[in-house]
């Protein structure tokens, strides 16, 4: 984009900014919800006055930064935790399966639990056992950066969004979904199918996101789930009528791979899940994730 509009704005700048500028690509990560009034009193006591700029944030953070620089002198980034390194990709990949999976799995299943934020699912038991296997699961589909190590990026990953001063509405999480989790849970799904490996947690994930799919009621926090891309799935969902009709539909939508809309075992398993989310009863939910997380330990 900068070197398109300097060719038109100043096409003498375009020779000095090939040779002497580049754009590496970078991953930051760091959790910073929405600011609500209570974040805001959090924030006026610390800093002594109201202060319109600033958020909430939580300890940790991470930026990653392609080693692509340009031929000259730059900060040493390193020094200050910075990680600079040849493949950016797989850093990206590890957090959209593990840290931002995570999330979008507790938007769905924990906004069915009867929770508002992601420190009350994450701290859910029911929901924080499931975890476990979810996220291993996700590892399994990933190769492990240089310098990480994925068990424990799981682990830190449940420790984060269980922090109970970084509140994260599970509405706001689960916005764009249609956008999210494709890339989160859909692609990776597809990925172990095509292994041969299990793929329930995704299943129930799917499920979860259907059942609620296009819901404009507001949570405790006045937020609403917004996805443009809902309409699509909450047409299909109540056109289809039982659930195993209802999983056939919305998985040959466009937004699934092609591996899941083939698959007679998942779309099962989704409508499994639908069944029981028919039921409205938080319990059974819970008590189905236990389980299913039991079973998979006796496995």
């Amino acid at each position: 984009m900068v070197t398109e509009f300097v060719a038109n704005a100043r096409p003498g700048l375009s020779g000095w900014l090939e040779d002497n500028v580049a754009f590496p690509d970078s991953m930051v990560d760091r959790i910073v919800p929405r600011m609500s009034e209570s974040s805001s009193r959090r924030l006026a006591g610390a800093s002594g006055g109201q202060d319109a700029l600033g958020v909430v944030a939580e300890p940790f953070r991470q930026w990653v930064l392609a080693d692509a620089f340009a031929d000259a002198p730059r900060p040493p980034l390193e020094e200050t935790g910075v990680q600079i390194v040849r493949d950016i990709a797989i850093f990206e990949h590890m957090k959209h399966r593990i840290l931002n999976g995570l999330q979008s799995a507790f938007a769905e299943l924990g906004r069915l639990a009867g929770h508002s934020a992601s420190h009350e699912a994450a701290t859910d038991p029911a929901l924080a056992g499931w975890a476990l296997r979810f996220l291993a699961a996700q590892a399994e589909t990933l190769s492990c950066p240089p310098g990480e190590n994925l068990d424990t990026y799981a682990a830190t990953t449940l420790h984060r969004l269980a922090n109970p001063t970084i509140v994260h509405p599970l509405a706001q999480i689960a916005s764009d979904a249609s956008f999210k989790l494709p890339q989160r849970v859909f692609a990776p799904a597809a990925e172990r199918l095509q292994a041969g490996r299990d793929v329930a947690p995704h299943a129930a994930v799917v499920a979860s996101w259907i059942a609620q799919a296009g819901d404009p009621t507001p949570d405790q926090y006045g937020v609403r789930v917004s996805d443009p891309g809902s309409a699509q799935v909450a047409a299909a969902r109540d056109a289809a009528g039982p659930a195993r009709a209802v999983a056939d539909a919305v998985v040959r939508t466009p937004l699934f791979p092609e591996a899941l809309a083939a698959s007679d075992d998942f779309k099962g398993q989704v409508a499994a899940w639908l069944d029981l989310i028919r039921c409205d009863d938080p319990d059974r939910l819970r008590a189905r994730l236990r389980d299913d997380t039991r079973s998979d330990a006796h496995a």
